[in-house]
């Protein structure tokens, strides 16, 4: 069946509009709400590197900058405490991410068949983000990279706690919007280990009790990804390297889907001239056509599909966000509508 699905990064400035947004989203999963424009903390380079060893924050500069020295003084400590499952030395706080500390609050008002969902920036897309003093993004330093990796791990390990707490099913997404920087010709770490740390996030997540979802940009590695320990995967079709990507990875994709995997397309866009339903459907109409036409089964791709924004709602406005909203949700149905006809 197909359904819409949302990013957690929403453009409200009150924690009391995003709950009021949230209600009138009908999508089978909830995200807790990360609120950029309420508070510097909440962008996700921020949110997610908090804590990283020798990271400063400066709210009033608005960067976050890596001490080396101080950051490799303290990577034995965080290894331990990661292998030892101490908890983070730095726990995030309300300040950080207030909709996710309080969001056992909103979800007694949510209907007992939604599940929840949980969201972290990925390590490729935040070292590749996150800079030393030399303005240097920690991407190229393979100690630095592994540093980040663990305290990722660690991240996810207690936002999952939080999240399997309120008893409802959990989805866990990892966020890759910059994941094609592996294939730039200055990176310094080898593409493999790069997709090596992202697997080992993905693998802290409880495969029985928790889906693991992937959430990347456009992207050239479509085959790789439908091979790392993920339930969802969703691209962003609205590139033609998605697209083309996906066209090339059938084979991943059939036994993908054929033990239980969701594919995900991203395909409505989020700006200041927004898509319609019709545009929307045509793009996706050809990119199923061509799927199908390819060898992957129809009825099985018609149950185990999702479709979302191509990004997150957290830098547009809450009237651009409404609206892709709903044009997401509707999309939903008219693609579910479309399958009944065809399949």
């Amino acid at each position: 069946m197909v359904a819409p699905l949302f990013f957690g990064s929403l453009p409200h400035t009150t924690l009391e509009d995003a709950w009021q947004f949230l209600r009138e989203c009908p999508a089978p999963w909830v995200s807790w709400p990360q609120l950029p424009q309420r508070s510097f903390w909440e962008r996700s380079v921020v949110q997610s590197s908090y804590g990283f060893p020798g990271v400063m924050i400066d709210e009033k500069q608005r960067v976050a900058v890596v001490h080396r020295r101080e950051s490799e003084a303290q990577m034995t400590r965080l290894a331990l405490d990661f292998l030892e499952r101490r908890p983070h030395h730095q726990p995030l706080r309300t300040r950080e991410a207030e909709g996710l500390l309080t969001f056992g609050q909103f979800v007694t008002q949510v209907s007992a068949s939604h599940g929840i969902k949980g969201q972290i920036l990925g390590p490729i897309s935040l070292a590749a983000q996150l800079t030393d003093e030399t303005q240097t993004p920690i991407i190229n330093d393979a100690t630095l990279f592994e540093g980040l990796v663990i305290h990722l791990c660690q991240r996810v390990r207690w936002q999952v706690a939080q999240l399997q707490a309120l008893q409802r099913p959990v989805m866990m997404c990892i966020e890759e919007p910059f994941l094609d920087v592996m294939h730039s010709p200055f990176m310094e770490i080898d593409r493999d280990d790069m997709l090596w740390g992202l697997s080992r996030i993905l693998s802290i997540i409880p495969a029985s009790q928790v889906q693991r979802g992937l959430i990347v940009g456009a992207t050239r590695d479509v085959g790789d990804l439908l091979q790392l320990p993920i339930d969802v995967l969703v691209v962003n079709i609205r590139e033609s390297m998605g697209t083309g990507a996906l066209l090339r990875a059938i084979p991943q994709l059939q036994h993908f889907l054929a033990r239980g995997g969701v594919l995900g397309l991203g395909c409505v866009t989020v700006n200041e001239r927004p898509d319609d339903v019709g545009a929307v459907m045509q793009v996706l109409t050809d990119v199923m056509t061509q799927v199908v036409h390819a060898g992957v089964d129809a009825r099985r791709l018609a149950a185990q599909l999702v479709v979302m924004p191509v990004t997150s709602f957290g830098q547009t406005t809450i009237q651009n966000a409404t609206y892709s909203m709903r044009v997401t949700c509707q999309v939903a149905d008219a693609l579910r509508q479309y399958f009944e006809r065809t399949v």
